[in-house]
């Protein structure tokens, strides 16, 4: 018994000693120690004692100590997923539940494994993004008491080189020089400003080198710190040379070069206009005269060696232009028609004057002159009438005549003629002139025809005529005589009967159409098969017979003649009839048989049963004389006939008495002539009568067991002297034979076991279905004959299992242990186990082998296992018994499984590139990575993927799928046109292995475009609303990739004059514009590039309105001057109050230029001085008062240009 201690938390079982726990241990007081005092006591009289103190060990639980103020350092290239540190804890107890690791879930950059303490990163480090890292770590001790302590672990991220330098420009800049000579370093301007840097934080890492590569790189130098570039000593820049220099400036990791990247550098020299437009010389047209105002004739086009707009834009005008025919397109050269080349003056020759003027400042020249050749139409000469002859028989399309024309020279027309008739048989070819017939001619009806013809010259002008032409149709003989009967003819003689001349119906005549229907000179013919039994009278056309004793109806009853007339005593034309002679049949034949007949006849025939057909001839050629009739002389009471067809068929059965094997029936055949005529047959019949059939009564057969269904065991044997099918039944179903209905086969219906039965008898019943019918019994008794049809037989009827790994350390065979060991059993009583053999087939089956004295499956070669070339194998396991003369065996499967061993590491197919818009929201999936691992065991090929490095932060990658998505704003500094990832593969066999690949993001992200700071376009005055001034161009570097990339063009002075068309760069006039009021007009212009991001570029425009004459000069005085002089005076000058001279409003120079000229009656005496406007004297002294004593004269003025 308990007698102290323990504080009440044990008791002691009074009758065994047993301690036992009575209360909880964990509530207090908490002691590591117990200490009871236990009384024992005896059962005798008295009662004797003892006391002992017993110590209880309760292993409570201490409070761990962690480490204190870790710090780790680790590169920020470490891989997604590596092991940082462990963080080990001392722990003085000796209980074992371990403990547990928690970090505080704001850390997203790291993990700790709850059970090992493994601190590991799960998301890539940048240091460059943050370089330290606080870990607060919480741990619990499970033990009891349960204690939790922390600590706290800091992590430093050192930089290593994995930052490539970076442009200020996303993917190019631009600079612009004019073209020229330059002195040595001059400094070019970029758009974008150049800078360069490099986000690593170390000086080591993020120190770069930049230099120029490319086509002409040589001719500029980039400052060591990559903030400017210069020419390169002294240099001529060409735009027809070298518009541009497309260089690279390339910026490389000092530490390590071959990380590096490079932005293009676009150098283009803007063009001077300094080529002036040149014209080739002897161009020459030629136009149609007949062609419409506004037919372009050709065009001149002129060629400016400067390289850009408006330097090499060519306008065209004309100083000569063919008495106002001839017009000129101002921006392409094209000639055409201004006015109807068929109005006076007409000239088969133009020579316009032709200038081409750039639109480069100052503007620039070129002239050429232009031939234009225009071919004239002339007149031509048409006779008045003409006159052909043709025969009526001529073809169709038989050339008649030809009308001919004259032509003069140089006529360039076409002539075309035309008949002016309808519905005369003829036809004109319209360009040869040629008549032909176009149907037949007919000079009994049409034997004159006058024709009227229409000839034209098609030209420019075009003259037209018409000419009368007479045509002669000559007569020939053209039409055959024809019968007067359409139906033909007929005619009917009787056979034998003497007489010669035929009563032909209708007569025969004839009529002729060339003569008027009368018959002259026609002669008659007879033919056809059999023509020659007739004759025929050629004038009369009288039909008779050569011998009337000839014709027979029972050779032909009717001839088919054909009656011929012949115009021109049998010279000329023919024309044919149709003669039917038909001959009357006489009944002059007797009918005949021409054989007799013998049958067999079965004698179970039914009544009604056609025995036989009769048939005799009658050679009379008519119906009603050879139509028969068939009669029977003596039937004997069991036949009858038919007496229209002759069949002879059973009245009564051939099995009633009495019997008879042999009939003799007479026949009788009479036509239907008159007198009539008969003739007679005998028909045998012959009746087979049946004989019984001849068979043993008892018949024995041998059979195999185990033979299958349906084995034939023989054939009964029974013979039928008539030789007629028997007919067996079997008369027992109940055993498991059966005969053939006709054959009399026996055969079996299932299998026959000897151990179950020694013979089988079957009743057979044969029938004989002959007249009379006999029927009859066989017994057929079969004996089955024993042979070995037991297999051996394994002890599961499922198959065998069995297990080897992929891996060995020894080359030794290998036992394959199955699931249950072999055993074959024999059903046969006298089989021999030992004589058994068991055989392995099927794919690998010859790796293996079984030992028969153990039972064991042996792997022969285990190096040759491997799980990922074959995981496992699919084996038959045969036993083979031979003995007994027969082979009997079975099989069952036999399944090894190949275990997998982790010794494939990941793989990846390909490195991988996607592209993310700039629009992309964050959490958006850009695409997936994938690796295979040749294990075949989820265990081994289960794979993780890491985002080792790469993207600056801006991607995330999930462990599971591979899926890779954006995680940052793709827009969020830096912004780059492609990022590189490095992505690895880990999976999740024991010793991880990994592969990795690389990804490549590309990001259509939006370049600025650079625009030149002006441009200068040129256009004329009065040009209408719309009119096109220039193109506004710019460079791109995103049209490359995108040929849709678009710009909105916007002139941002309202009051401007001008406006761009949708989207495009073409400036255009939105009102009209005057040189005498405004000759240049600079506008500005905003392009704006929407994209991501947007850009704006701003530029200059600057329009030179050119002038044209659109001013008429205007006299000083417009209501006219007045001059006088004293007759017979020697002065040179007449007096006047004011000069003669015009203005002209017209801006420029050139379209002010006049000139003036007198004119009028009597004009030529004077002459108008150029230089004071002044009229003076051509002869000096010649004026006569008395003559004339005044003159009004006009003054007209002459524009030189653009008139």
């Amino acid at each position: 018994m308990l007698q102290s201690g323990g504080y009440g938390k044990f008791s002691v079982d009074p009758f065994s000693g047993e301690v036992k726990i009575a209360d909880d241990l964990t509530r207090d007081p908490l002691e590591k120690d117990y200490f009871l005092t236990v009384k024992a006591v005896d059962s005798g009289s008295p009662p004797l004692s003892a006391d002992a103190v017993l110590q209880l060990h309760v292993p409570l639980n201490t409070r761990p100590q962690p480490q204190s103020d870790i710090q780790l350092q680790v590169p920020e290239n470490i891989t997604m997923g590596d092991v940082v540190d462990v963080i080990y804890i001392r722990d003085f107890d000796s209980q074992t539940d371990g403990f547990e690791y928690l970090l505080d879930t704001t850390v997203s950059a790291f993990t700790i494994d709850p059970r090992r303490g493994e601190i590991r990163t799960v998301k890539p480090l940048d240091a460059e993004f943050r370089s330290e890292y606080i870990l607060p770590i919480t741990i619990i001790d499970r033990g009891f008491p349960t204690h939790t302590v922390s600590t706290t672990a800091t992590v430093t991220v050192s930089d290593v080189d994995d930052n490539l330098p970076q442009f200020s420009a996303l993917t190019e800049y631009t600079a612009t020089l004019q073209e020229g000579r330059y002195d040595a370093d001059q400094e070019l301007i970029l758009s974008p400003g150049l800078a360069v840097w490099d986000r690593d934080i170390s000086a080591s890492n993020s120190d770069y080198r930049v230099f120029l590569k490319g086509h002409g790189r040589d001719m500029f130098q980039i400052t060591p710190d990559g903030t400017r570039i210069l020419l390169k000593g002294l240099s001529m820049l060409d735009a027809e040379n070298v518009p541009d220099y497309h260089l690279q400036i390339i910026a490389e990791s000092v530490q390590n070069d071959w990380r590096h990247t490079g932005v293009n550098l676009t150098i283009s020299v803007e063009d001077e206009n300094d080529h002036a437009p040149y014209l080739p010389h002897g161009q020459e047209f030629t136009v149609d005269p007949a062609s419409s105002v506004g037919t372009v004739v050709g065009a001149v086009v002129a060629v400016d060696e400067d390289v850009v707009s408006p330097n090499n834009d060519v306008m065209y005008i004309m100083r000569e232009d063919g008495y106002g025919k001839f017009g000129i397109d101002i921006d392409n050269g094209n000639l055409f028609v201004k006015n109807s080349l068929t109005l006076e003056p007409t000239l088969d020759l133009y020579e316009l004057q032709v200038v081409a003027v750039d639109k480069g400042y100052p503007a620039l020249t070129g002239s050429s002159l232009v031939r234009i050749n225009v071919p004239i139409n002339k007149p031509i000469t048409v006779p008045k009438s003409v006159t052909f002859s043709v025969d009526e028989d001529a073809d169709i399309g038989k050339e008649v005549g030809r009308i001919n024309i004259t032509q003069q020279d140089g006529d360039t027309g076409t002539v075309e003629y035309r008949l002016l008739n309808t519905g005369v048989p003829f036809t004109i070819d319209t360009s040869e002139g040629i008549i032909r017939t176009s149907t037949s001619l007919d000079a009994d009806t049409d034997a004159e025809y006058v024709l009227k013809v229409a000839v034209a010259n098609r030209g420019v002008p075009t003259y037209t005529s018409t000419t009368s032409v007479t045509v002669t149709v000559g007569n020939i003989n053209d039409n055959p005589p024809q019968f007067t009967s359409d139906q033909g003819y007929t005619a009917t003689v009787v056979e034998n009967y003497d007489v010669t001349l035929l009563n032909v119906i209708p007569t025969v005549a004839v009529i002729d159409l060339d003569n008027g229907g009368t018959v002259m000179d026609v002669e008659y013919s007879l033919g056809g098969n059999h023509s020659d039994l007739f004759t025929i009278n050629p004038l009369s056309a009288a039909v008779s017979i050569k011998d009337p004793q000839g014709l027979d109806a029972e050779h032909a009853l009717v001839y088919n003649l054909t009656l011929t007339a012949t115009d021109d005593n049998g010279k000329g034309l023919k024309t044919h009839a149709n003669l039917k002679v038909k001959v009357k049949d006489v009944n002059d034949n007797s009918p005949r048989f021409d054989y007799n007949h013998v049958v067999k006849v079965d004698p179970r025939s039914p009544v009604g049963y056609k025995v036989a057909t009769v048939k005799a001839v009658d050679d009379d050629g008519s119906p009603e004389n050879n139509r028969l009739m068939y009669f029977l002389q003596d039937g004997v009471g069991k036949f009858r006939i038919n007496p229209l067809t002759g069949t002879i068929s059973l009245s009564s059965r051939l099995t009633e008495e009495p019997l008879r094997s042999e009939y003799s029936l007479g026949v009788r055949a009479v036509d239907s002539g008159f007198p009539p005529q008969t003739a007679d047959t005998t028909v045998r019949v012959l009746v087979e009568l049946n004989q019984p059939a001849v068979y043993e009564l008892t018949q024995d057969f041998h059979v195999t067991e185990n033979r299958p269904a349906s084995t034939m065991v023989g054939i009964l044997d029974v013979a039928d002297p008539d030789g007629r099918a028997l007919e067996f039944t079997s008369l027992d179903h109940s055993v498991p034979l059966a005969v053939d209905r006709t054959t009399g086969t026996i055969h079996t219906t299932s299998s026959l076991d000897r151990e179950k039965s020694a013979s089988v008898s079957l009743p057979v019943q044969v029938v004989d279905q002959g007249a009379p019918s006999f029927t009859g019994t066989i017994i057929t008794t079969v004996h089955i004959l024993d042979i070995n049809d037991n297999s051996p037989t394994f002890s599961v009827a499922d198959g065998y299992h069995g297990v080897v790994p992929e891996t060995f350390d020894s080359l030794d065979p290998y036992i394959v242990y199955l699931n249950r060991p072999i055993v074959v059993n024999d059903a046969d009583p006298d089989a021999d186990l030992e004589n058994i053999q068991l055989r392995l087939t099927g794919p690998g089956s010859d790796l293996f082998q079984i030992d028969r004295a153990s039972g064991h499956l042996i792997l022969h070669t285990p190096q040759s296992v491997d799980s990922e070339t074959q995981a496992s194998f699919n084996l038959t396991l045969t036993a083979v018994d031979d003995s007994g003369g027969k082979t009997q065996q079975s099989s069952v499967p036999l399944f090894i499984d190949v275990d997998d061993f982790n010794d494939n590491p990941p793989e990846f197919k390909d490195d991988f590139e996607f592209e993310v818009a700039t629009n992309t929201p964050v959490g958006a999936e850009i695409g997936t990575v994938v690796a295979t691992d040749r294990d075949v065991s989820e265990r081994n090929n289960k794979l993780t993927y890491i985002l080792k490095s790469g993207g600056y932060g801006k991607f995330e990658l999930d462990s599971e799928t591979g899926v890779l998505s954006l995680s940052e704003n793709i827009l969020r500094e830096p912004v780059l046109g492609t990022y590189f990832l490095h992505v690895e593969a880990l999976d999740s066999g024991e010793g991880r292995l990994s592969g990795d690949t690389s990804v490549t993001i590309r990001v259509p992200v939006n370049s600025p475009p650079t625009i030149t700071d002006s441009f200068t376009f040129a256009v004329e005055e009065n040009k209408p609303v719309g009119s096109v001034v220039g193109e506004v161009t710019l460079v791109d570097p995103d049209t490359a990739s995108n040929p849709y990339e678009t710009f909105e063009f916007t002139v941002t002075d309202a009051q401007a004059p001008f406006e761009f068309r949708r989207k495009t760069g073409t400036l255009t006039t939105k009102r009209g514009l005057d040189r005498e009021k405004e000759d240049y007009l600079t506008v500005p212009v905003r392009v704006v590039n929407p994209g991501a991001p947007s850009f704006t570029v701003t530029t200059t425009v600057t329009v030179a309105v050119t002038d044209v004459n659109d001013n008429i000069p205007v006299f000083s005085s417009p209501s006219g001057y007045v001059a006088s002089m004293i007759e017979n005076t020697v002065t040179e000058f007449l007096e006047m109050s004011d000069g003669v001279s015009v203005v002209d409003a017209d801006a420029t120079e050139v379209h002010r230029l006049t000139t003036l000229q007198l004119g009028g009656e009597g004009s030529d005496r004077f002459v108008l001085d150029s230089d004071s406007g002044r009229i003076k004297l051509r002869t000096p002294g010649k004026l006569d008062a008395e003559e004339q004593s005044s003159y009004n004269l006009t003054v007209g003025e002459l524009v030189l240009l653009n008139s």
